[in-house]
């Protein structure tokens, strides 16, 4: 398929390289930040970078916290109704 010039494919695109993370599932390689990766390589980037994201928020109680609060807020809204 022709467009502006440009040669479109329509067929057997899975593995077509993308210019961005967000790529086709079978794409050999993502761009992230300007840097080509292998697909195994960011995917695997993206498991350890929302591991770490989770333990930090294990650490620091994130989920601890945010039940307390909306324990305070539903106390609040309660005493409110009264």
């Amino acid at each position: 398929m022709r467009l502006d010039d440009k040669l479109i494919k329509r067929e057997n695109i899975i593995y077509v390289d993308s210019p961005t993370f967000r790529s086709p599932y079978f794409s050999p390689t993502k761009t992230i930040f300007g840097n080509k990766l292998t697909t195994y390589s960011a995917n695997l980037g993206a498991i350890w970078f929302f591991s770490l994201i989770l333990i930090l928020m294990l650490y620091f109680d994130f989920f601890k916290r945010v039940g307390d609060t909306i324990d305070v807020l539903t106390k609040k809204i309660r005493k409110k109704s009264y």
